[in-house]
């Protein structure tokens, strides 16, 4: 599997007590198609239409992202925006990450939005 990145999570859920615990390990296999790959920081305001992610233009079509929150405090939220609301897809918290994920969309349709404060948002994605 040539030029093949591979990711092992195991997360803890955890609901009422230890005793509860369940783990479960996940191992997923990203081939891009395309020959882009970018890893950048964005400063994502709290604007309330939300911020449209600064892909690279030489990255055509969008395929496997993970995002990053490098704040401590604030959470940010990926989604879209339609008629210039935004519209959140999901939210990665304080000092999480998310993915990784193949949205299905171009790299002009991804926006953030911070919650309270500016946040800086690390985004690695392949093109498709």
């Amino acid at each position: 599997m040539a030029n093949t990145a591979t990711l092992v999570q195991s997360p803890n859920v955890v609901t009422g007590t230890p005793a509860a615990r369940r783990e479960r390990q996940k191992t997923t296999y990203a081939t891009p198609s395309g020959s882009d790959v970018a890893i950048f920081t964005q400063d994502i305001p709290t604007t309330a239409g939300g911020t449209a992610i600064a892909f690279p233009a030489a990255m055509g079509s969008l395929g496997w992202s993970m995002f990053e929150n490098l704040d401590p405090t604030n959470y940010v939220q990926i989604g879209r925006q339609s008629g210039g609301s935004f519209l959140p897809l999901f939210r990665v918290s304080p000092g999480m990450k998310a993915g990784p994920l193949e949205l299905d969309c171009t790299t002009s349709q991804v926006y953030a939005l911070a919650n309270t404060g500016t946040v800086k948002l690390r985004v690695a994605a392949n093109e498709a």
